[in-house]
C-alpha cells in the first residue's frame, strides 16, 4: 500500500494519529510526504524527539515514510552529510528515483514562499527554496508516479495572476512574481521530461492546501490538502 500524505507544518501529533489509523491492521505501508513536513522552526532536539516518535512506529509495521523538500522545511534535513539518520524515514532529495511495490517514483520538493516577505531568513525561511533541476539529470526510467511539492500549473488548477494572496504579496515583493514565473518554468521542464517517459503517470503534490483532481487527458493530477491521507495503489 502506498499512502500519500499533504502537508503537515509540524502538526506531529495529528501525523501519527492518522498514521495509527492506517497501520490498524497493515503492515509495509509506504507513506510518501509531498513537503511542508515543518523541520527546522524548532530546536533540533525537538524535531528529533518527534522524528524518533514517528520512526519507532513505523518500525513495529515495517513500514516506510518518505519525505520530500517543502518551501517550508530547513533544507538540511536532506543533505545525508548532516541529517538525521532513521531506519524507516527517508528525507529523498530533488531528482532521485525510488522504487515502491513496483512503481518506479520520481521525487522533487520546493516552492516559492509567497510571504517570504515577512520571515526570517534561517529561522522560518531558507533561500533556494524552490525547485531547481539539477545541472545534468538525466531520467532513463518510465516513471509512474511523481510526487512533488509544487505542480506544472496547467496540471491542476492554480495560477499566479489570479490569486488575492500572490498580489497581495507582490506589492510588497518586488521580485515575487518573476521568481514565480521562474518556478513554473523549472516545473513545466520537470512536467515534459517525465511524460516523455509515460504519458499516463500519475502527479501527487502539496503546497496549495486544496484537494483536487484533475484529469488532463492521459495523465492526472491529484493535489493534496493539509493532512490529507490518499491512497495511491
Amino acid at each position: 500500500m502506498i499512502i500519500a500524505i499533504g502537508d503537515v507544518h509540524g502538526k506531529f501529533d495529528q501525523l501519527i494519529l492518522k498514521m495509527k489509523v492506517v497501520l490498524e491492521g497493515n503492515t509495509g505501508v509506504n507513506f510518501v510526504q509531498v513537503g511542508d513536513f515543518g523541520l527546522g522552526f524548532e530546536k533540533p532536539v525537538v524535531d528529533w524527539n518527534r522524528l524518533y516518535d514517528v520512526n519507532s512506529m513505523l518500525q513495529k509495521s515495517n513500514s516506510m515514510l518518505y519525505v520530500i523538500r517543502g518551501n517550508h522545511d530547513n533544507p538540511a534535513f536532506w543533505d545525508w552529510g548532516t541529517s538525521f539518520h532513521f531506519s524507516n524515514i527517508e528525507f529523498v532529495p530533488d531528482d532521485y528515483t525510488r522504487i515502491i511495490e513496483d512503481k518506479v517514483c520520481y521525487f522533487a520538493g520546493g516552492a516559492v514562499s509567497v510571504d517570504r516577505s515577512r520571515r526570517r531568513q534561517g529561522i522560518d525561511y531558507w533561500c533556494g527554496e524552490q525547485y531547481t533541476p539539477q545541472p545534468v539529470r538525466y531520467i532513463q526510467d518510465e516513471i509512474d508516479i511523481l510526487f512533488t511539492h509544487d505542480v506544472y500549473h496547467p496540471c491542476s488548477p492554480y495560477t499566479i495572476t489570479n490569486s488575492d494572496v500572490v498580489n497581495y504579496f507582490a506589492n510588497v515583493d518586488a521580485n515575487l512574481i518573476e521568481d514565480l514565473q521562474n518556478s513554473q518554468s523549472f516545473m513545466e521542464y520537470l512536467y515534459q521530461d517525465i511524460i516523455e517517459t509515460n504519458p499516463n503517470f500519475v502527479w501527487y503534490h502539496g503546497h496549495y492546501h486544496e484537494s483536487h483532481v484533475t484529469n488532463n487527458n492521459e495523465q492526472i493530477t491529484h493535489s493534496l490538502s493539509e493532512l490529507e491521507f490518499k491512497e495511491v495503489r
